[in-house]
């Protein structure tokens, strides 16, 4: 998707392979002539390649119980992808992004409909939440450990410096988070490298 998606009105080749055969064919990332080129996303004024492909959706009506149950079944499956993104650190690395890739991706996203909208924004309300429960002082899972090391201690509180001490750590920890994403953010804007 990356390759097509960069190579707008370039053919790409791809080789198909089956249990049974391989086959080669050839891509054309071009522009439907049912859209105008202004209606399709664009990084920096690059056009997107995009095949001449319109999937339907079905629009399906549950009952409560089966819109709870199937509900239940894309938050696992949204933190499963995200377990995953955890112990791959080079997906992790592509997928991970900050106000520039949430910028990109809403603008890619927001032409695709109200589905694609909502799935987004439903997947950076958890990646937020899961992000702030991250045991690092200053966020709310930092505070969570503080509780759980002074139960540990009997009730002992912490003493006046040593949680000063565990906020600047937290602080630097989140500073350096941020410049790394942002400068990944940032390679990839050069790059032209789309969000997905």
């Amino acid at each position: 998707l990356q390759i097509l998606r960069r190579s707008a009105g370039k053919p790409t080749d791809l080789v198909v392979t089956r249990s049974t055969s391989e086959e080669s064919i050839t891509l054309h990332g071009i522009v439907p002539a049912v859209l105008k080129p202004d209606a399709l996303p664009s990084l920096n004024s690059h056009p997107i390649g995009v095949l001449k492909i319109d999937p339907t959706l079905e629009l399906v009506h549950l009952g409560l119980l089966d819109s709870i149950k199937t509900g239940n079944l894309v938050m696992l499956s949204l933190l499963q992808r995200m377990g995953e993104m955890v112990q791959r650190p080079r997906q992790l690395k592509e997928n991970a992004g900050g106000i520039i890739f949430m910028y990109q991706a809403t603008g890619v996203v927001a032409k695709n409909g109200l589905v694609d909208k909502i799935n987004l924004m439903a997947s950076l309300s958890v990646s937020l939440a899961v992000f702030n429960l991250l045991p690092i002082p200053i966020l709310d899972g930092g505070h969570l450990l503080t509780f759980f090391i002074e139960w540990v201690r009997r009730g002992k509180r912490l003493t006046d410096q040593q949680q000063q001490a565990s906020l600047m750590f937290g602080l630097a920890i989140i500073g350096i988070l941020f410049v790394l994403i942002m400068s990944n953010d940032i390679i990839r804007t050069v790059t032209h490298q789309l969000p997905q």
